[in-house]
């Protein structure tokens, strides 16, 4: 089946998601200031702003938050407030914030080393390695990503977490965690955002992933930390003037929106049942818990032919390291386009195996 070119099923990412009108109307009432110049240690001259860091803070169950205009942005600002160049740090090979941002991780810029810990193949931190790379360089600091975004949106459940920050404490060194999906795993996992985030020093959230708000992340933890947090945010250039045009629809998007992030997984998870029912489509990475299903292809040429041939029948994808293809589930997908891209993902990966693309690779 052929698809219009204006009738796209679009799966590339939940970056796509459009604000509501009932959002966006926020907007209109919003207090605004300039939030870049303080009032008091912890909070700027944008009324709009400070309401929405409080409503993180609270959220989080940390003491203060930040909001930066983007989820890179905060994650640089975490590691560079936490770790100073020439610092080592411990993440995964597929960590978002190394492999994709990097900016702390590049010599010019952040200096950061990275030290590695291997996946177990839930996804989640492999508790001996974890152990091995803590006891064998000396770190400043350890990183984890939930919803894990490159492993097939993973979630660490509330014991994987503890054993990470126990192995953590006993070295002495503070965890941040990469959580732009978070709420997407408050619901995959049935538990409140403070339980996830109790075991991490500092946490970092996107609002504009499937909380569905036109911009902006928090980063939440201790209060001197984040009064350290501000002064590298100006450095890094972001310091917002009248920010409360970002703020108010956060507002909304937390206060509204997750609950809708519990039907995004369940999707994913239809397509994920429906693809492994059948024969002729390529491996399932993980056990798609969340909003995203990566599909593992035989290399680069049968990733980027798989990929032409479902944009052709109308659904976009991205690629991933591993040779995946990504799909990821929004607000702006409902159930008929879903159960419509199972079918059409079923039909270009028979396709591809036809042409010979039938050999598997995983991560």
């Amino acid at each position: 089946m052929l698809m219009d070119e204006k009738r796209w099923i679009d799966l590339r990412s939940d970056t796509v998601t459009v604000p509501s009108r009932e959002m966006l109307l926020t907007v209109l009432e919003a207090q605004l200031g300039d939030d870049g110049r303080r009032i008091t240690p912890e909070t700027g001259g944008d009324g709009t702003v400070n309401e929405l860091e409080a409503l993180a803070a609270r959220i989080t169950g940390k003491e203060a938050a930040i909001l930066f205009p983007s989820g890179t942005m905060a994650n640089t600002a975490a590691l560079l407030t936490w770790a100073k160049p020439g610092d080592m740090v411990l993440v995964d090979r597929l960590m978002h914030l190394y492999l994709r941002e990097k900016t702390g991780f590049v010599p010019a810029l952040g200096g950061l080393l990275p030290v590695f810990y291997d996946l177990a193949g839930n996804g989640s931190p492999d508790m001996a390695s974890v152990e091995h790379a803590l006891a064998a360089a000396s770190v400043r600091l350890a990183c984890i990503e939930t919803t894990h975004n490159f492993s097939g949106g993973s979630c660490q459940s509330p014991v994987e977490l503890a054993q990470f920050k126990e192995l953590c404490g006993r070295a002495g060194i503070p965890v941040h965690m990469d959580g732009a999906r978070l709420f997407n795993a408050v619901c995959a996992l049935g538990v409140e955002a403070e339980e996830i985030c109790h075991y991490a020093d500092s946490v970092m959230f996107c609002l504009s992933k499937g909380l569905g708000a036109p911009v902006g992340s928090l980063l939440c933890g201790p209060r001197d930390f984040c009064r350290r947090v501000r002064e590298m945010r100006k450095a890094l250039g972001g310091a917002m003037r009248k920010a409360g045009v970002i703020a108010a629809p956060g507002i909304y998007a937390l206060k509204h929106n997750v609950p809708g992030l519990k039907e995004d997984n369940e999707k994913a998870r239809y397509v994920a049942e429906r693809l492994r029912k059948l024969e002729g489509t390529f491996p399932i990475r993980g056990s798609v818990p969340s909003n995203i299903l990566i599909l593992d292809t035989a290399g680069e040429e049968t990733c980027r032919a798989l990929m032409e041939e479902l944009k052709v029948r109308g659904i976009l994808c991205n690629k991933v390291p591993g040779h995946g293809l990504r799909f990821v589930w929004h607000n702006g997908v409902n159930w008929e386009d879903t159960r419509l891209a199972a079918e059409l993902i079923v039909q270009a990966a028979g396709r591809i195996k036809e042409c010979g693309g039938g050999e598997t690779h995983g991560i």
